[in-house]
């Protein structure tokens, strides 16, 4: 499976599946990536484009975190608008129900307005705000604690699999938590650069040396209550490093954006109730 891609397109209804572009990069690809149970995150959302009549065309991936909103990367909405984007709800492509996407706010634009200071340099994480709330679909739970570094963790998403198309369903894949110098560690052998991660980001290995490598930017980590840790960032690896024995995921830590995610999110319920 690959995680979300900024331009894995397929058509709901006649669906179609096309190629990612090669400028953005960042799906799972592995050995133990399985289709996830039809039940098992239902938090869990495509972003896409309207690109035609009855044509969807999924880019990212997101989580829903309460009816109306969507946890996200930020580079997911660089250059987008809104009328031209719709989240799609369910875990079967073909047969997911589509919503028109009000607004977004990106950490960085958040903290600008709120005249506040961040800590890191990089923020790649977003909200987006639908027309109307997702009704029979309960949101996903956020962990701003502490997590278990020993227990394993969750990514999921609908990128671009093995046999090198989109999936019609969710796909999953069990990762584990590494510290910071194994993470440092493994890059800079991808690289051959010295590489120093701010505190803001969580790495995860797969068993099989699964790597988001072309797609699903934005889609969730989670821990053993499917409870969301992390929101996918990036990825080390390129084509010829799809199964590197030192590939390496990134997310960004929601711990570190609490106030950010309350904040937004308070904010539509207080205009909901006006």
């Amino acid at each position: 499976m690959y995680l979300f891609s900024i331009s894995c397109i397929l058509l709901v209804q006649t669906i179609r599946y096309s190629e990612c572009s090669p400028a953005h990069r960042e799906r799972l690809f592995g050995l133990d990536v399985i289709p996830a149970k039809a039940d098992e995150f239902p938090f869990v959302v495509s972003i896409g484009h309207v690109q035609h009549k009855r044509q969807y065309g999924h880019f990212c991936t997101g989580s829903l975190i309460t009816k109306e909103h969507v946890l996200t990367s930020a580079h997911c909405l660089i250059n987008e608008t809104p009328r031209n984007l719709r989240v799609s709800v369910g875990t079967d492509l073909e047969e997911s129900e589509t919503y028109p996407v009000l607004s977004w706010i990106t950490y960085d634009q958040w903290a600008y307005k709120s005249g506040r200071r961040s800590s890191f340099k990089d923020n790649d994480i977003a909200v987006v705000t639908l027309v109307e709330p997702v009704e029979n679909v309960e949101p996903a739970n956020i962990s701003f604690a502490n997590y278990d570094r020993s227990k394993k963790v969750k990514a999921a998403g609908w990128g671009k699999a093995n046999e090198r198309v989109v999936p019609r369903y969710l796909q999953s894949l069990e990762l584990r938590i590494v510290d910071r110098e194994e993470c440092e560690s493994s890059m800079s052998v991808i690289t051959n650069e010295s590489m120093e991660l701010a505190d803001n980001v969580i790495c995860a290995k797969g068993s099989s040396n699964s790597v988001i490598q072309c797609g699903d930017s934005g889609g969730p980590l989670m821990d053993e209550d499917k409870s969301i840790i992390g929101v996918t960032d990036s990825y080390l690896a390129c084509e010829t490093h799809l199964l590197h024995p030192d590939s390496t995921n990134m997310f960004m830590d929601v711990k570190f954006y609490k106030s950010f995610i309350d904040s937004v999110t308070r904010s539509a319920r207080k205009r909901s109730k006006l």
